[in-house]
C-alpha cells in the first residue's frame, strides 16, 4: 500500500512538472513570437522612414498631462512619381483619453490644398508661413505647408494657445 502511494505521487509528480514544462514552453514561444512581430512592425516602420524623402520633425513642447502613443508610419500611396508618406505622432492624457494630441507629417507639397477645408478656418502666420487654425467643438486643427511638407497640429480638449505652442516648437 505505501509503494502505491510512493508510486501515485511520483507519477503526479512527474505529470505536473510536464505540464508546466510546456505551459512555460508555450508562453516562451508566444513571448519570442511576440517579440519577432513587434521587432519586424519596427523595422517595417524604419524601412518607410528611411524611405521617406523628409526629416520628421519632433514637436519640442507637449501640454502638460499628456504621454507619448508609439509613432506610426505609413505609406499611404503615390503623388505622382513620389511616395506619399505620413507620420503620425500622438500623446493622450491618462486620465482623460478625450484630451489628447496628434501631430501628422507628410511629404504632401501643398499644391492641391483642401479649399472647402481651409476656408472653414482662420488664417495666421505661424513658422514663417500661413497656417490655418479649425475649430469644432472640443477639437481643434492647425494646419502649413512649408518647405514641400504638410504640418498638422490636432488637439482635443487642449486649448488653442498650447496647440500653437506645439506648432511652433517643431520649427524652432
Amino acid at each position: 500500500m505505501k509503494r502505491s502511494w510512493i508510486a501515485i505521487g511520483t507519477t503526479l509528480v512527474m505529470v505536473l512538472g510536464i505540464v508546466l514544462y510546456q505551459v512555460a514552453f508555450a508562453k516562451a514561444r508566444e513571448s519570442t513570437t511576440q517579440k519577432q512581430r513587434i521587432a519586424s512592425k519596427e523595422t517595417n516602420e524604419r524601412a518607410v522612414v528611411d524611405q521617406a524623402n523628409y526629416e520628421v520633425k519632433k514637436p519640442k513642447y507637449i501640454p502638460q498631462g499628456l504621454n507619448a502613443v508609439p509613432e506610426q508610419v505609413s505609406k499611404v500611396g503615390q503623388l505622382s512619381s513620389d511616395s506619399l508618406y505620413i507620420t503620425k505622432q500622438a500623446w493622450v492624457d491618462p486620465t482623460n483619453e478625450r484630451r489628447n494630441l496628434l501631430v501628422l507629417q507628410s511629404n504632401d507639397d501643398g499644391s492641391k490644398k483642401p479649399e472647402s477645408d481651409l476656408s472653414e478656418g482662420k488664417k495666421v502666420t505661424l513658422a514663417g508661413v500661413d497656417a490655418w487654425i479649425i475649430s469644432m467643438d472640443d477639437l481643434i486643427k492647425i494646419m502649413l505647408w512649408k518647405d514641400g511638407k504638410y504640418y498638422l497640429v490636432r488637439g482635443e480638449n487642449l486649448p488653442e494657445s498650447e496647440l500653437i505652442k506645439v506648432m511652433d516648437s517643431m520649427f524652432n
